[in-house]
């Protein structure tokens, strides 16, 4: 893919966690995607990240990721983004707390 068709994949991506449209994710996400850092349980592909976002929007009602940096080329993607969010619900067995939270990270993809 070109370097434009992957900062659009990964756009499409934050667009699908940021608005709750999972589906989205089918449209981007193979389905023998391997995530290196996955969640906690996190089953490959499009199914994982849905799991995994729906149990965090239930835990953070008002998350946001937030993309800091993209760099991309016919390969490879690496990008900066912070997720922030207010617990409003329970997460792997912590209850609520009301407190809000960031979580500042970097990823890098290789693309097939």
């Amino acid at each position: 893919m070109s370097k434009e068709a992957n900062a659009a994949a990964l756009s499409k991506f934050a667009e699908a966690v940021n608005t709750g449209n999972y589906a989205l994710f089918s449209d981007v996400v193979a389905t023998d995607c391997v995530d290196h850092d996955p969640g906690p349980g996190q089953a490959p592909g499009a199914d994982g990240y849905r799991a995994l976002f729906t149990e965090m929007r239930q835990a953070f009602p008002d998350m946001k990721v937030d993309l800091a940096e993209l760099v991309a080329d016919e390969e490879a993607i690496a990008f900066a983004y912070t997720l922030t969010g207010t617990q409003g619900g329970p997460l792997m067995g912590i209850a609520p707390t009301g407190k809000k939270g960031e979580d500042p990270r970097a990823a890098n993809l290789e693309v097939p």
